[in-house]
This record gives structure tokens, C-alpha cells and sequence, in this order.
């Protein structure tokens, strides 16, 4: 059961993928002076590899699942794990996200912090909650983080983003367990 919670939380956190470029586009608003963040870099990857996370339970480490992502030339992502497989596209100013279940969503593409309800036919509200340059989590250390908190009734998820490396942790709080992911490896693959 756990192990199925889990699944789901990482085809939420597909709508969240992160890494990009090997240069981290930032662009300023001229308006309001924020930092804006093309989530297409913070959802597709420079190049295909496979993942491995380790599980945690209520803090205690218990199981890991592996995440093979493949990126084509045409804007267009794979990621295929356990749940199935979750394909991202680029549009103009939006990514659309079809899941394993057939189910599509639009994610805004532009989005600075504090940004809300960024996922159109989500059933969370969806925040752009923070930039970290360094963040240690469960002892590693990720870079150039972006974490993105969704909350419905009665549960909030977290998503932590490495830019360049794709979803470095999860954080799923609800009304049973709480289950943390966290990326321990990642390996290149050839197309």
C-alpha cells in the first residue's frame, strides 16, 4: 500500500519534474522586480538518464524506486516508472502533462514566487513557495533548488527541484503517513 502511495505521489510530482539547462535562464519583470523561472527548465532535462530515490516513512528509510526520463529533440519528455509512463510537451506558454492515466494538464510555464494555482485541472492549489541557491536534505546537499507546495483538504505536498537534475525530494503529509523521496544517484543514458 505504501509502496502504491508512493506511485501516486510521484506521478503528482511528474506535474513538478525539474532540471533543465546547462545554464539556468533567469529573467527579470520589469514591473515588479521578481525573478522569473521557465518551468520548462525546471520539468525537462538536457538529457535522458535514470534516477533512484530512496522511500521514507514517517522518517525511516524503507524501500527506493528507480525513474528512467528520455528527452527528444522536439520538446518532448518521457518519464517511465512503476505508474507508468507521464509525457511532457512544450507549448508556447504552457507545458501540457499527460499522465499515466490519459488525464491532462497545462502547467504554466513562466511562474515566479508566490505564483498560485500554476496547474490548470489540478484538484490542489499549486504554489511557487521558493528558490533555495543550496538546500540539505536528508544529509545530501541539491543546488539551485525551486520548491513548489500544493495543498488540498487534507493533505500538502511538497516538491523540491534541482535545476539541471530533475525532482530532488518530495514531501507528502496527510492524514495517515508521511513519505519523503529523495534522489540518492543519477545515471546518463544513450538515447
Amino acid at each position: 500500500m505504501k509502496k502504491i502511495q508512493l506511485l501516486l505521489l510521484i506521478s503528482i510530482g511528474t506535474l513538478f519534474l525539474a532540471c533543465g539547462t546547462t545554464e539556468e535562464e533567469i529573467v527579470r519583470d520589469n514591473n515588479e522586480g521578481r525573478t522569473i523561472y521557465d518551468m520548462w527548465d525546471y520539468m525537462t532535462p538536457k538529457s535522458s538518464f535514470q534516477v533512484e530515490y530512496d522511500i521514507y516513512t514517517d522518517g525511516r528509510k524503507d524501500d527506493y524506486i528507480i525513474e528512467t526520463v528520455r528527452v527528444f529533440d522536439d520538446n518532448y519528455v518521457e518519464r517511465d516508472s512503476d505508474d507508468g509512463l507521464t509525457t511532457l510537451r512544450l507549448r508556447r506558454d504552457a507545458i501540457e502533462v499527460k499522465e499515466p492515466n490519459g488525464s491532462k494538464i497545462q502547467v504554466q510555464r513562466f511562474v515566479k514566487i508566490g505564483d498560485r494555482d500554476i496547474f490548470q485541472s489540478s484538484s490542489n492549489l499549486c504554489t511557487v513557495d521558493d528558490f533555495y541557491r543550496a538546500i540539505t536534505i536528508k544529509r545530501i546537499e541539491f543546488y539551485r533548488v525551486l520548491k513548489v507546495v500544493c495543498r488540498n483538504r487534507d493533505q500538502t505536498n511538497e516538491f523540491y527541484y534541482g535545476f539541471n537534475e530533475g525532482i530532488v525530494a518530495t514531501y507528502s503529509d496527510g492524514n495517515t503517513d508521511t513519505i519523503e523521496l529523495v534522489k540518492i544517484d543519477e545515471r546518463g543514458l544513450n538515447r
